[in-house]
């Protein structure tokens, strides 16, 4: 697969955007909605590929954490249905090697 079929999206939140701000820490979280099936080699090599190639550097990954989400049920008066199930990773890169998400 490429690299942008299995980085999703970058998860823009509260907690995640403070995280980026932090001057202090040694490495740096960016939260991403990945392919549900994708390996943590698969998600490392795709952040690999997608720096080179949106930002002409080359980056360290050093941790990869992921989390399956299951879908939730939601009702609206007599109707059920179910929220769709993703995968989350969590990507660990060097402070000094930051990427731009936003």
């Amino acid at each position: 697969m490429e690299w942008h079929q299995i980085l999703i999206r970058p998860l823009i939140t509260e907690k995640g955007t403070a995280a980026l701000d932090d001057k202090e820490a040694k490495l740096v979280c960016y939260p991403f909605e990945v392919h549900k099936h994708a390996t943590k080699d698969d998600i490392k090599e795709a952040v690999r590929r997608m720096a080179l190639e949106l930002f002409d550097r080359r980056v360290d990954v050093k941790k990869v954490n992921t989390l399956n989400s299951s879908g939730k049920i939601r009702r609206r008066g007599k109707y059920a249905g179910i929220t769709r199930a993703r995968k989350k990773a969590f990507i660990y890169i060097p402070a000094d090697q930051r990427i731009e998400i936003v």
